[in-house]
């Protein structure tokens, strides 16, 4: 919708939407470029949010919070606690990439007839299948799904950082990367674009080096 939105705007300058006083996003992860354009093109009072069915209402990230940290979600609301586990489910440091759990008073505590599905409830806690960390101060940035993760040799590589990296290339509109099964490497990263004007693959390979360690 907001894409829509925004491909919809007449040409010009500053907010189409002045009197809008709460545009909240919240189904879906916002790149930090249409972040920018929603703020710079639709409203400056852009709310994020981050919750699900099974927890409800998790993080709400204020244009405030968005002033300093453009990208992330939010601190957790009260009531809700927020854990980034590793694949061994032990809990890692802020600022430290990992899965994401839940814990409300309020959570979903079983599912009917879905063996499958109950093992997102653990110990207690629900495994959100999102990776993401948190900052210093709580707040939580969102990294894609686990399963969009690119297992490259071992180390873990995340699809959202190599599509971040080519959003911020002028000529590229949209982006998708994957993993595609390697004999030598286990995966490696293969990103598809929509592009908005020509543009040579070795540019935009030399353009992700800039923003990419160099393994990714």
């Amino acid at each position: 919708h907001i894409a829509a939105l925004l491909d919809g705007l007449p040409p010009g300058d500053g907010p189409a939407l002045p009197t809008v006083r709460t545009l909240t996003v919240a189904s879906a992860a916002l790149s930090k470029g249409m972040r920018r354009a929603v703020l710079e093109r639709l409203t400056p009072n852009l709310h994020i949010a981050y919750a699900s069915n099974e927890v409800g209402p998790i993080t709400h990230a204020r244009p405030a919070d968005l002033a300093q940290r453009l990208m992330t979600v939010g601190r957790a609301l009260p009531g809700v606690e927020i854990e980034i586990v590793d694949d061994a489910g032990q809990p890692v440091p802020p600022g430290e990439v990992g899965e994401i759990r839940v814990r409300t008073p309020s959570m979903t505590r079983d599912y009917i007839g879905d063996d499958a599905a109950r093992r997102a409830i653990r110990d207690g806690w629900f495994h959100m299948g999102d990776t993401g960390r948190l900052d210093e101060a709580g707040h939580l940035y969102l990294y894609g799904r686990v399963d969009d993760r690119i297992n490259h040799g071992g180390r873990k590589l995340y699809a959202f950082e190599i599509e971040e990296a080519l959003l911020g290339h002028p000529a590229v509109a949209a982006a998708a990367a994957v993993g595609l099964k390697s004999r030598r490497h286990q995966e490696v990263p293969v990103a598809a674009v929509v592009l908005r004007a020509p543009v040579a693959a070795s540019e935009l390979i030399a353009h992700c080096r800039t923003r990419l360690e160099r393994w990714k």
